[in-house]
C-alpha cells in the first residue's frame, strides 16, 4: 500500500491529503486483521507461481486454472487467477 510504503517520509495526514482519502478510514485499514479471502489469496498466489514455473512460464489463465482444478482439485475463477 502506497501510504505504508511513504508515511515515515510523509506522514499519513500529508498523504491521504493529497490522495483525497480520509485519514480516519486509512488507520481503520491498518488496524484491521488480515482477512480469510487474503490469506487464501496468498496460498493460491504460490500454487498460482508453481503451476507457472512447472509448465515453462508460458501456461495463459484458463490453462492455469485447468491445471489447479486438475493437480490440486481447487476450481478458481478465472478473474481471481487473474488478479
Amino acid at each position: 500500500m502506497f501510504v505504508i510504503a511513504f508515511r515515515a517520509e510523509f506522514g499519513v495526514a500529508a498523504i491521504c491529503r493529497v490522495l483525497g482519502v480520509n485519514v480516519a478510514s486509512v488507520r481503520s485499514a491498518f488496524s484491521r486483521p488480515v482477512s480469510a479471502h487474503a490469506l487464501h489469496d496468498e496460498v493460491l498466489k504460490k500454487l498460482i507461481m508453481t503451476v507457472f514455473e512447472e509448465n515453462y512460464g508460458v501456461y495463459v489463465r484458463h490453462k492455469i486454472k485447468a491445471a489447479l482444478k486438475r493437480e490440486h482439485g481447487l476450481v478458481v475463477d478465472k478473474d481471481r487467477l487473474g488478479r
